[in-house]
């Protein structure tokens, strides 16, 4: 039996990106191209992303371009998509039983937080990423 695959992006002008096979973290990262992964996301994959609000006049608008991007890419392969807003990462971002220091990215990191509110207590991360 295969496992579905869940990508999980945090949008901008760099995106982070985890990918879950299951509800295991399976890989993540960050890129500035999206061709990378128009090949990569199937139709049969969950996608979910975080939501971005204007914020005033230094706002950067290439996090809303990324998102149109991904709704794009999920409309052509019949996909759903999920949003989340940023806020629902900032408690998690403290809590005492993740530790994500080694990964160098803050992209890569939101987008494996939002992974973790998407799959709730079922998340499974690898075990020097739990404390």
């Amino acid at each position: 039996m295969m496992h579905k695959i869940t990508w999980v992006f945090d949008p901008g002008k760099t995106t982070g990106v985890a990918k879950f096979v299951g509800n295991c973290l399976f890989w993540w990262g960050e890129f500035t191209i999206w061709e990378e992964f128009d090949h990569a996301i199937d139709e049969n994959d969950n996608v979910v992303y975080e939501s971005i609000y204007w914020h005033g006049p230094a706002f950067n608008p290439v996090g809303l371009e990324v998102i149109g991007v991904i709704k794009f890419l999920c409309k052509k392969r019949g996909i759903k998509p999920t949003a989340q807003h940023p806020q629902k990462i900032v408690g998690i971002q403290k809590w005492p039983i993740y530790d994500l220091s080694s990964i160098k990215s803050p992209h890569a990191k939101d987008a494996i937080y939002h992974g973790i509110i998407y799959f709730k207590n079922k998340v499974k991360l690898p075990k020097n990423f739990q404390i």
